[in-house]
């Protein structure tokens, strides 16, 4: 009996340590898992948005591709942004840049597929997809999703490569859950306007995905982000003589051609969704014109704890 007694305390911690790894597997096994697909080269706040998922322990991200920006710009001007037009590959330099930041973070072990090099369809419309390796792994990792789990899908460009995966496997729709970066929604009088950058480089994609009954989707809308600026000073004093992931995202303002301040339109939609807090949604129909569904949308943001929030991951953060 003594003996009994004496052991229990032991038998206690044990089964104690038991319990605590159970739960943390479990845990971890719940993390959400999350693929980000971005225009990486277009301009800089899509590097900070993707750095901020690569840092962020929460989520699983399982795959990171690249998207274009073609715009009618690039036909007319001789450079865009840092980049000289002609015979410009825009997926191509988010694709470059892309690698690079996962070597800087040395996560270069998750999957970096190129995406597609246009939009979907034609200038004059259609829903033709454009097969790249981006919109085949995504199909791969949304097949391989566990019932009741979705692959969350966070596309900060233009959507040509998740309209292209659905076209191409419809079957992922009840698989996948869209976040999406786009177009401008008045919130007062519940209108949407959908000339925006990220819309009108694939329109025909955008309009897919809004007349896709069934498709899990919400919008981040650009005018919603329009508060969360990151200054040149602020920048300066917190990436410039850090290490070289942070001199690598402070050198992209000089490249782009930004001001003193420069709103970071992709960075919001990141942090509304790893901090739901940080921002509000509701439920919205889509355009008029379009087939009459309901979406989600968000309607507001803390600009302010957005970016104390994202001061601090990047102040903590040391490259090991």
């Amino acid at each position: 009996m003594n003996d009994v007694i004496t052991q229990y305390p032991k038998m206690k911690i044990k089964l104690t340590v038991i319990f605590s790894l159970l739960f943390m597997f479990h845990v971890s096994a719940q993390k959400k898992q999350v693929w980000v697909d971005s225009d990486s080269g277009n301009e800089m706040d899509d590097l900070y948005a993707i750095t901020c998922l690569l840092l962020d322990t929460t989520v699983d991200l399982v795959g990171v591709s690249s998207a274009h920006f073609n715009n009618p710009d690039l036909l007319t001007k001789k450079d865009w942004n840092s980049y000289p037009t002609k015979k410009i590959n825009t997926v191509k330099i988010s694709q470059q840049l892309n690698e690079k930041l996962l070597k800087l973070t040395h996560k270069e072990y998750i999957p970096h597929p190129i995406g597609a090099k246009q939009m979907i369809g034609c200038a004059w419309g259609g829903q033709e997809p454009v097969p790249s390796p981006a919109s085949a792994m995504i199909i791969e990792k949304a097949q391989k999703i566990k019932p009741g789990e979705k692959l969350d899908v966070i596309v900060i460009g233009a959507s040509s490569n998740i309209s292209s995966a659905l076209l191409a496997d419809s079957t992922i729709k009840s698989k996948i859950h869209i976040y999406l970066l786009g177009a401008q929604f008045d919130v007062a009088k519940n209108v949407w306007n959908k000339n925006e950058f990220n819309v009108r480089n694939d329109l025909n994609s955008f309009d897919y995905l809004l007349n896709l009954d069934g498709l899990e989707l919400t919008i981040m809308p650009a005018n919603i982000t329009y508060d969360l600026q990151l200054t040149r000073k602020i920048a300066k004093e917190n990436l410039e003589n850090r290490n070289e992931l942070f001199q690598f995202l402070y050198s992209r303002s000089n490249l782009v051609g930004a001001k003193e301040t420069w709103v970071m339109w992709d960075l919001a939609l990141i942090e509304a969704y790893l901090h739901p807090n940080l921002a509000s949604q509701q439920t919205v129909k889509t355009p008029q014109e379009n087939k009459q569904r309901n979406i989600s949308a968000y309607t507001s943001i803390d600009h302010q704890k957005m970016e104390e929030v994202f001061l601090s991951r990047i102040l903590s953060f040391k490259i090991k």
